[in-house]
């Protein structure tokens, strides 16, 4: 007879209220951030300048659904690293939804598992093999994102520290390269044996979390106002509001990533109107 789990210790539930609270107190001085830049904002500006930026708006809905097809991409290839054959389009759509729950609801790693194996029942996909599907999308997105930063960094767009950081980024998407292209046999992780890519397919991995990652950067970076900011140091502007509100804890980073996003780009763009921060709030309604 199965024994049914006791009740959780109190020191897990006092870690669950510490990072509920914690979670909140981020928010609300995000919120707090956010409502101080969007007080300054001419509303009527706001209005012109969509009205003058169609084609914008349009290209950025173009780089946006370019950027969901290469998850589907992502998609499709993490099912067949696990030894899972299922439909291209079948995979794209369950990629969809499944990022769809994770940015909405937060804790996305748990999340994005857990509705890939609802999803995926049929062919008999369960709860471990949706994790490494979920851990491979991870580590395609890391990758992409190290790779895009690093190169940034290095051609000047990272600041004091930007050579350091380029150099660092680089270097850790290097070394999982060179741990596919050498690792061999079955390695463990919680327990589970899984499998490294062979090289090609870790160079392809790399190249698609990257092309991701430019494109839905770069619809982002259609919608603020022209010559704002470069792409590149834009590049390394969203991945600290990203990071940022990954780990904020808040479902979606809503909040936390728009009000790290305002605030990176505020000092080299104090002469745009209208500033910044309306094509930040007007993408953060966008992609929930």
């Amino acid at each position: 007879m199965t024994k049914s789990p006791g009740p959780p210790s109190p020191l897990r539930r006092w870690r669950r209220v510490v990072f509920a609270a914690f979670s909140v107190v981020v928010f609300l001085i995000a919120a707090r951030v956010l409502v101080h830049e969007f007080r300054a904002l001419n509303w009527s500006a706001v209005a012109t300048a969509v009205h003058q930026w169609r084609q914008r708006f349009q290209l950025a809905v173009l780089l946006c659904g370019l950027s969901f097809a290469a998850v589907g991409l992502i998609e499709w290839r993490a099912l067949r690293w696990a030894g899972t054959r299922i439909p291209p389009g079948e995979a794209f759509t369950v990629s969809f939804i499944a990022n769809g729950f994770a940015h909405s609801l937060g804790a996305s790693a748990l999340v994005a598992s857990a509705v890939r194996a609802r999803l995926y029942a049929r062919h008999g996909v369960g709860l471990t093999m949706s994790a490494a599907i979920t851990a491979y999308q991870t580590a395609t997105s890391t990758a992409g994102v190290a790779t895009l930063v690093g190169v940034a960094c290095l051609l000047g767009y990272g600041g004091g520290p930007g050579l350091f950081i380029g150099a660092l980024t680089l270097g850790g998407v290097a070394l999982y390269l060179t741990a596919c292209g050498f690792a061999r046999g079955a390695l463990e992780l919680w327990g589970h044996p899984f499998a490294l890519p062979h090289l090609r397919d870790a160079i392809a991995q790399v190249a698609l979390g990257a092309a991701d990652n430019a494109l839905a950067i770069g619809a982002f970076w259609m919608l603020l106002p022209p010559r704002a900011v470069v792409f590149p140091r834009f590049i390394v502007d969203y991945s600290v509001a990203y990071v940022g509100g990954a780990w904020s804890g808040v479902p979606g980073g809503a909040g936390p990533f728009e009000g790290l996003l305002v605030n990176c780009c505020l000092p080299s763009t104090r002469h745009v109107s209208p500033p910044p921060s309306w094509g930040s709030g007007s993408y953060s309604i966008w992609r929930r």
